[in-house]
């Protein structure tokens, strides 16, 4: 990903510095707070929708910004450091990247199907840091395979039978996954739900069809 950008971060501190910063970036879709803390340490979080972070703090005194607290650009969970807050400004005025947010989505699920298929479990307590898309990351997610179950019962249960579903569970608001041993129908009573068995057989499940997010 390129980061240049002609931006310079002009000021005599780091208060000056982060206003700077957030007129340049506020229109192009970002919110963005501002903070100093007790020894003069100012730190800027600014946001783009739910699934887009910068986060940058500059030191007391000449607001300068070291190579042990750089900034920080993260996307759909995924952290990139980065070298200046130019490499920040070139970032927020590009842009949302949608291909980027739509691989995030499939390398999280992935990553929850691998340790599920090692323990033959839900996602636990300890994945919870496995934070489950959001916004636009969610809305391309769902796009993605909404043709899939789109169609009458027999081709929606073909499009599941053998495969990993993941999806989004609106209580806990994880990512949550099981293989798709035995699909035992399709419910439709005015939200879809798919009833099937997962690989171990451990009982029904119920999910609904709008929450999938992923079939692999």
């Amino acid at each position: 990903m390129r980061t240049k950008s002609s931006y310079i971060s002009a000021g005599r501190s780091g208060l000056e510095k982060a206003a700077k910063f957030i007129q340049t970036i506020q229109d192009n879709g970002w919110e963005a707070k501002v903070k100093e803390d007790e020894i003069g340490m100012v730190h800027v979080f600014a946001r783009r929708g739910e699934d887009e972070v910068i986060e940058i703090w500059w030191q007391p005194g000449n607001g300068a910004i070291t190579a042990a607290n750089p900034p920080r650009y993260v996307l759909a969970g995924h952290e990139q450091k980065l070298q200046n807050v130019s490499a920040c400004v070139s970032i927020a005025l590009r842009a949302p990247d949608t291909e980027r947010l739509a691989k995030q989505v499939q390398k999280q699920t992935r990553r929850i199907n691998r340790r599920n298929t090692t323990v033959g479990a839900l996602v636990s307590d300890d994945l919870a840091s496995a934070v489950a898309p959001t916004g636009e990351a969610l809305r391309i997610a769902r796009s993605a395979i909404a043709p899939v179950l789109a169609g009458d019962d027999s081709a929606v249960v073909r499009a599941l039978r053998g495969t990993t579903i993941s999806w989004l569970n609106s209580q806990s608001g994880l990512l949550e996954s099981a293989y798709v041993a035995k699909v035992n129908g399709i419910t439709r009573n005015g939200r879809d739900i798919v009833n099937f068995v997962d690989k171990k057989e451990t009982g029904f499940r119920a999910v609904y069809l709008d929450a999938i997010v992923s079939i692999a």
